[in-house]
C-alpha cells in the first residue's frame, strides 16, 4: 500500500508543480501586457498634449485670418467693400438694441387694434 501511496503522491506532485509553471507563466503574461498597456497610455497622453498644444497654435487669431486671406481669399471690412442689401416692400426695419422683443409686442398690439376693429393694419403701421 506504501508504494501506490508514494506513486500517487508523486503524480500529484508532478500535477502540482505543473499548474504551478502555468500559472506563473500566466502571471508574467499579465504582468508583461499591464506594463505594455502603461507604456501604450504614456505615449498616447503624450501625443494628446502634443496635439492639444497643436490646436491651441492653429487656433490664435493670427493663424485663423491668414487662413481667412490665403484659402478663402476674404479681406477685412471696409467702406469700399460694403455691400447693402436693400429691405422688401412690407418689411419694418427695427433699431438692433431694441431687438426683437419689441417687434413682438408691437405686432401683437397691432394685430389686437385690427381684431377689435378699431384700427386698419396701415394705420396701425
Amino acid at each position: 500500500m506504501s508504494k501506490r501511496l508514494s506513486v500517487l503522491l508523486v503524480l500529484a506532485l508532478l500535477a502540482s508543480s505543473l499548474w504551478l509553471v502555468q500559472v506563473s507563466y500566466r502571471s508574467r503574461m499579465l504582468n508583461h501586457a499591464i506594463f505594455q498597456a502603461e507604456q501604450q497610455a504614456l505615449r498616447l497622453d503624450a501625443e494628446r498634449e502634443l496635439l492639444e498644444a497643436e490646436r491651441r497654435a492653429q487656433a490664435t487669431p493670427m493663424r485663423v485670418q491668414q487662413l481667412a486671406r490665403e484659402k478663402l481669399s476674404m479681406q477685412p471690412a471696409s467702406p469700399s467693400h460694403t455691400l447693402y442689401i436693400e429691405l422688401p416692400a412690407g418689411i419694418e426695419r427695427w433699431p438692433a438694441s431694441q431687438g426683437p422683443q419689441l417687434g413682438e409686442r408691437l405686432a401683437a398690439e397691432r394685430s389686437a387694434l385690427v381684431a377689435s376693429g378699431t384700427g386698419s393694419p396701415e394705420a396701425a403701421r
